[in-house]
């Protein structure tokens, strides 16, 4: 049977990250549980503690300018309104019995509506999030603020807005 020691060493030798060998080995070990729980083999055959390799902490690496341009990003809502107009694909123009005359469907968000402004002020939201790092203090639990911002980006635009025309 594959020790696990050969088994990390062969992903080391692969050039694999410390983050993906830990992965392996943690879905090794649950295969190997399920596999003694539905008799497939008679005794889990690691008998000793696996060490996990270390894993480097990602870090923000971009340069003063590019970091500089990055957070110039979240001002500059003329330029997020432009891009949006910029990347908008419209749709084919097709007749409809809902409506009078033919239109275009399937059409993206407009750089000038009201609903860009609200996902810009979102967008914007996120600025200092990224200038924490993921405000993440020591223990490896998110602050308060960074479970807001997060919080406020997966509720999406539309419960948001639900939410605030509601209070």
């Amino acid at each position: 049977m594959i020790r696990v020691v050969d088994f990390t060493a062969d992903l080391h030798a692969r050039s694999f990250s410390a983050s993906f060998i830990n992965d392996c080995v943690r879905v090794l070990k649950l295969l190997l549980r399920r596999a003694v729980e539905r008799d497939i083999i008679p005794e889990y055959p690691i008998k000793q503690k696996v060490s996990k390799e270390k894993e480097v902490s990602l870090r923000f690496e971009l340069k003063v300018l590019e970091r500089t341009r990055f957070y110039a990003a979240f001002e500059d809502e003329a330029a997020f309104r432009q891009h949006l107009d910029d990347r908008r694909a419209l749709g084919p123009v097709r007749a409809s019995e809902h409506f009078d005359e033919e239109r275009r469907f399937g059409v993206g968000l407009r750089g000038d509506s009201d609903a860009a402004g609200a996902y810009f002020q979102r967008f914007r939201e996120l600025r200092d999030f990224h200038r924490r790092g993921g405000d993440r203090p020591a223990d490896g639990e998110r602050s308060a603020q960074s479970v807001m911002v997060l919080g406020r980006c997966r509720k999406g635009f539309h419960s948001r807005r639900h939410a605030e025309d509601t209070a």
